[in-house]
């Protein structure tokens, strides 16, 4: 009786573990659907970035719509393969985390097994992702898309250092927002 006890205890412990590890190994990001925009060049003269980095699409759950949201959730997990950015702030960090997750997946048109870009702000000194346009789908870590937001990014979001990748943006639908953050540098001179 003892031995089943102690296998029963020890079973126990080790679940409980392992349901431990894998919640601390995964971030969990709220999605801020009320902001107006969602993308990697949002705000007049362009938000700062939070964390960005390069991943694949693990899961996906169904839509819904519950009686607390305004909105249809679809949860999704992205394993985090190189982080491209990364800030720290007053009530979140990236802590080397292999997972991330948000429920702002609903009509992406994405799968499991997408290869992502996606592009994080922040809210409340908490990590934020505005939506859906904020994960973009890439051919992997040369695409030309993350060698521009690479530029972007080491130049300290300098929108001027990727005016000549306007067209490369253009052709993802964003690069009206490239335009207006670039005019308000011209304006801010």
């Amino acid at each position: 009786m003892k031995y089943v006890l102690f296998t029963f205890l020890c079973c126990f412990v080790l679940i409980n573990a392992s349901n431990a590890q894998s919640a601390s190994d995964t971030l969990r990001v709220g999605y801020t659907y009320w902001w107006p925009k969602a993308g990697p060049f949002i705000g007049m003269c362009g938000e700062q970035y939070s964390l960005v980095f390069i991943g694949e699409i693990k899961s996906l759950s169904k839509p819904h719509l519950s009686d607390t949201e305004n909105y249809t959730s679809q949860e999704g997990v992205v394993s985090i393969d190189k982080v491209l950015h990364k800030k720290t702030l007053d009530q979140a960090s990236y802590k080397g985390q292999s997972y991330f997750t948000t429920n702002c997946f609903n009509e992406s048109g994405l799968k499991v097994g997408d290869k992502v870009l996606i592009v994080c702000y922040s809210y409340e000194e908490h990590f934020s992702i505005p939506g859906r346009e904020s994960i973009l789908k890439i051919t992997g870590k040369k695409d030309p898309l993350v060698k521009s937001l690479k530029k972007y990014i080491t130049s300290n979001q300098n929108a001027r250092v990727i005016e000549k990748d306007l067209s490369l943006w253009e052709e993802r639908g964003f690069g009206d927002d490239l335009k207006q953050i670039l005019e308000c540098k011209d304006v801010m001179k």
